[in-house]
């Protein structure tokens, strides 16, 4: 992929990962640099206890192209992604863990899947490195999803993914304590790859 003019925008809740933010930090920063002329990363420290705000803050200091917003209080996963959302600026969004289990020089791929038209583009995966409990709990969850959501049979929700930003503006405003950022996404597109 060839240096794009549009900007990109990843957003990364945090929890508890201080020993590896900085590694995922120079993959991603690497990739977006190589790609995209105006970039941001947005890291969500959703109050985390060892010291990986401490992290993001040098990050902040040494790159204008990161962003750390703290929570104050745990508030989950999906909660502290939505807090992301509202502060991403760019029309292409990239979500993704803090866990180092996804490869962010997939992101290229993934936007030139989601320039072809669709609102929301997943990850998908060969080969999975997590273990048995976490692969278990997403069987159950992927097929909750199908039954309640009526998620499309065959897509995996994964947590790395690249949305549009007219998207997550349709749900920017949902005021739910608990939100599942995947539910809400599939209950206002179709357009899904």
């Amino acid at each position: 992929m060839s240096q794009c003019q549009s900007a990109i925008s990843v957003v990364i809740p945090v929890f508890n990962s201080r020993e590896i933010l900085t590694s995922l930090y120079r993959r991603i920063s690497s990739v977006l640099a190589s790609n995209w002329s105006d970039y941001e990363i947005i890291f969500i420290d959703d109050c985390s206890t060892d010291d990986v705000w401490l992290v993001i803050c040098e990050l902040c200091e040494s790159d204008h192209h990161v962003v750390g917003v703290r929570l104050h209080k745990n508030v989950g996963y999906d909660r502290a992604l939505m807090f992301g959302l509202q502060r991403a600026t760019a029309a292409t969004v990239v979500i993704m863990d803090d866990d180092l289990q996804h490869a962010p020089e997939d992101i290229p791929s993934l936007v030139i899947e989601l320039e072809k038209g669709y609102d929301i583009v997943y990850a998908q995966f060969n080969r999975k490195r997590y273990g048995v409990a976490k692969r278990l709990g997403s069987r159950i969850n992927n097929k909750l999803a199908e039954i309640l959501i009526n998620k499309p049979k065959g897509l995996y929700l994964s947590p790395f993914k690249v949305v549009t930003k007219e998207l997550i503006d349709l749900i920017a405003n949902e005021r739910t304590m608990f939100p599942y950022m995947d539910g809400l996404f599939l209950q206002v597109t179709a357009s899904i790859s």
